[in-house]
């Protein structure tokens, strides 16, 4: 162990590579905050709520647990989706067609499954991205459509704050 900390010390003592690490590392803090998820998935104890931004309006669609524990459970390790992925981005641009005037100006950004509860019940998340806006997040148009490992598209609907 002392030898590796003394050649790393002495890596570190060429002032080049001193500098250069510590802009990398700067960089990578920097982009910290974008690694995270850009959607907003809300999770409360009983619900699980994405929001869509189009139209200068805010749509939500919501599941509950007790709808995903009605759903067939998914073990990420060891098992592929009972809802193969590209089922679910098939649905859910059918859902799109329905959603938005002009779907064939949005383009998928997105799709990431969710895991919930304790039960392993999952959901995909799909997002659009209007072509036509080049607002960068979080002003970009997107909608986000919740498909169910079932096959379930769940509904969009206007956002009403409580």
């Amino acid at each position: 162990m002392k030898l590796i900390l003394k050649k790393i010390w002495t890596f570190l003592n060429y002032p080049f590579i001193a500098v250069m690490l510590g802009v990398f590392l700067f960089v990578c803090l920097l982009m910290l905050p974008t690694l995270r998820t850009r959607y907003t998935l809300q999770s409360t104890e009983s619900r699980f709520t994405c929001f869509s931004h189009f139209g200068g309006k805010v749509f939500e669609s919501s599941v509950s647990l007790e709808r995903l524990s009605r759903t067939p459970t998914w073990q990420p390790d060891t098992i592929a989706p009972p809802l193969p992925i590209d089922q679910a981005i098939l649905l859910a641009r059918k859902a799109l067609d329905g959603i938005v005037a002009e779907p064939h100006l949005w383009r998928r950004n997105r799709v990431s499954i969710e895991v919930a509860g304790t039960d392993l019940s999952a959901f995909y998340v799909v997002e659009f991205r209007n072509l036509t806006k080049e607002e960068p997040y979080p002003h970009a148009e997107t909608v986000q459509i919740i498909v169910l490992m079932d096959g379930t598209v769940v509904e969009i609907r206007p956002y009403k704050e409580a």
